[in-house]
């Protein structure tokens, strides 16, 4: 599974005092593959005890606040990976139990409650902080590359560069799709087992 959070690109280049040849430029390749991609929103927050549930300290949820652009990928009953930091990072597994439709506005930015049900409440306490990632879509099978082989124009564009039977380096035009950290998604432009560069 592939966690996606957020992802950048760069530009790649040589600096002119610097330029080599095709023939000394060290590259790392990688075969293009088909994977698996999990999708994720993350956000962070607290934990809470749970409404109407006084006096019961020990049943608690976990309360996120998710921005305005991704609280629409939010359903009830997704998943989510719940990180408390005041127990050594411990996982906890959750589901999406509630939504807020009223926005909480903070400067330019409006930020909706999400309530994340626990399966297990071991050692977590009212308050605590915690960051959580939710499953919002899932992907079987996709051609991803890793991240930083993609580069991007000043037009938004996206291309990879590759190696051509004289050892020279190619460059190909891209669609890209869902991305992490990691991994990013090829729509088009890339086929299976094809080798990409990684400056």
């Amino acid at each position: 599974m592939l966690v996606i959070v957020a992802a950048s690109v760069g530009y790649y280049f040589i600096k002119e005092n610097e330029r080599k040849t095709p023939q000394t430029i060290d590259y790392k390749t990688v075969e293009t593959k088909r994977t698996d991609l999990s999708v994720y929103v993350s956000a962070e927050g607290h934990i809470v005890k749970k409404v109407n549930e006084w006096p019961d300290y020990e049943d608690f949820a976990v309360k996120i606040m998710v921005d305005e652009l991704e609280i629409n990928q939010i359903k009830e009953k997704q998943t989510a990976d719940v990180y408390v930091q005041a127990v050594n990072n411990k996982v906890y597994k959750g589901k999406v139990v509630d939504i807020n439709e009223k926005g909480i506005i903070n400067g330019s930015v409006t930020s909706y409650a999400v309530t994340i049900d626990l399966e297990d409440e071991t050692k977590v306490k009212e308050n605590m902080s915690v960051s959580a990632d939710v499953l919002v879509a899932l992907e079987k099978k996709i051609l991803t590359i890793p991240i930083e082989a993609v580069n991007t124009d000043k037009a938004d564009k996206h291309y990879v560069y590759t190696v051509d039977a004289n050892k020279q380096k190619k460059k190909i035009w891209i669609e890209v799709g869902k991305h992490n950290t990691k991994s990013i998604q090829v729509v088009k432009g890339l086929t299976e087992k094809q080798l990409v560069i990684i400056p």
